[in-house]
C-alpha cells in the first residue's frame, strides 16, 4: 500500500505505526546530502558517518586525514563504501594505525553486536549482518575467534589511541551521536584534549589537508 500511494520515508513509517506493525527497512541507504556538508562544517573534529553495519558513508577532510589517508577520499559515496569493522580486521594500514589494535578489535565487535541486535527482525538487513559477520570470520581469524565470544556494548564514547604515519602518536576522545530518523546512521566525532600534545597533532594534521 505504502508503494501504491507514493508515500516519502516518514509517511510510510506512520502508515506503518498506525497498522501495529514495526517501520520496514528503510529505502535511502546513502547519507543525506545535508548531513555531508555538516561534516565538512567541522574542520577541527576527525567526523565521520557508519551505516548501522558500520559501512563508513560520510567523512569530512580530518576524519579521512586520521582515519583512512591511504584510502580514495570518495570511497564512501562509492557503491561499496569501505566498512569500519572490515579495514580494522583486513587492512593492514588500519591495523597499524590503532596503538592497542586488540583492546579496538573487542571493542569493534561489541559495538556490531550492539548495533545490529535491533536489526535482526527485518529480514533484509538480517541477510546483510550475516553476509558481514561470514566475510569477517572467513578472512579474519581473530575477528572469528572475538565474535565467538559475544561481546555487547555500546561503545557511545571513549579514547582512541592512534600512531599516525605523519603526527605519530594521537590520544582523541570521541562520542557517538545516533541518528535514528536517518536509516540507524550514527555520526563518530573525534577530538583532542585542548592545549594538549594530541591537540597540537591534530591541528598540524587539519592544516595539511587544507593546504593538501
Amino acid at each position: 500500500m505504502a508503494r501504491a500511494l507514493r508515500l516519502d520515508e516518514v509517511e510510510r513509517a506512520h502508515l506503518y505505526h498506525l497498522a501495529g506493525s514495526a517501520t520496514p527497512p528503510p529505502v535511502r541507504a546513502r547519507l543525506r546530502p545535508g548531513l555531508a556538508t555538516l561534516l565538512d562544517a567541522m574542520p577541527d573534529v576527525d567526523a565521520i558517518a557508519l551505516s548501522p553495519v558500520q559501512d563508513i558513508v560520510g567523512w569530512n577532510r580530518l576524519g579521512h586525514a586520521v582515519l583512512a589517508s591511504h584510502l580514495d577520499p570518495a570511497a564512501p559515496t562509492s557503491e561499496t563504501p569501505p566498512n569500519k569493522v572490515s579495514m580494522l580486521f583486513t587492512d593492514p594500514a588500519t591495523r597499524a594505525l590503532h596503538r592497542d589494535w586488540e583492546f579496538e578489535a573487542r571493542l569493534a565487535v561489541a559495538s556490531l553486536r550492539y548495533v545490529t541486535a535491533p536489526l535482526v527482525t527485518t529480514t533484509s538487513r538480517t541477510h546483510d549482518i550475516d553476509l558481514l559477520v561470514a566475510d569477517l570470520a572467513s578472512r579474519s581469524a581473530d575477528f572469528a575467534r572475538i565474535w565467538a565470544q559475544h561481546p555487547v556494548e555500546s561503545c557511545s564514547s571513549g579514547t582512541k589511541r592512534f600512531r599516525h604515519r605523519i603526527v605519530g602518536d594521537l590520544d582523541l576522545t570521541y562520542e557517538m551521536l545516533h541518528l535514528p530518523e536517518e536509516d540507524g546512521h550514527r555520526l563518530m566525532l573525534m577530538h583532542a584534549t585542548p592545549g594538549s600534545s594530541h591537540d597540537d597533532a591534530l591541528r598540524l594534521l587539519a592544516s595539511t589537508t587544507l593546504s593538501g
